[in-house]
């Protein structure tokens, strides 16, 4: 290439004459990259689109699935069966004893203690239902000092080691 001069710039004369000649199929060939350019960005924008909303879709699809309350019900109709399962295949095993009797005292346990806990909640529902709200005063009072307060702690100085490096005068190294 040789350099312009005139222009401050590095131009090729062949290049130059190539473009004068042809400058009408160059802008042509730069227009058609531009419109296809242009339309593939167009039908991907489209695309996301399309494919963003089908997202949303199958999202709305599976929460509706999820939350379903047939569902639901299936899915706890198959943990309780398993779970009668279980409790009957312990009951079936051959077992000492001592854990059959721990067993019966953990479900008169259990048995005894829900029935307790719905009597409990009967009578404060009850309670509250008849009542009305209920309200309570908390005091606050000064505390009194009846403990001595805790002895301080002695702060202890950490002991370093100190060096001494004599300093050479100017009259000794002279």
């Amino acid at each position: 290439m040789a350099e312009d001069t005139t222009k401050g710039g590095f131009t090729d004369p062949e290049l130059e004459s190539f473009v004068k000649e042809n400058r009408e199929m160059l802008e042509r060939m730069m227009r058609q990259e531009k419109e296809m350019a242009s339309r593939f960005y167009q039908s991907g924008a489209s695309r996301a689109e399309e494919l963003k909303s089908r997202a949303e879709e199958k999202t709305i699809e599976l929460i509706a699935a999820v939350t379903d309350p047939e569902i639901h019900r299936h899915f706890m109709m198959a943990g309780f069966e398993f779970l009668m399962g279980v409790n009957a295949m312990m009951k079936a095993m051959p077992m000492p004893e001592v854990v059959k009797t721990t067993m019966e005292l953990a479900k008169e346990t259990r048995e005894k203690t829900f029935e307790e806990a719905k009597e409990n909640y009967s009578k404060k529902k009850a309670a509250s239902e008849s009542s009305g709200p209920v309200s309570q005063k908390i005091e606050i009072v000064e505390k009194q000092d009846r403990e001595e307060a805790a002895p301080k702690k002695k702060t202890y100085a950490r002991k370093t080691a100190v060096k001494k490096i004599p300093l050479k005068d100017e009259t000794e190294s002279s």
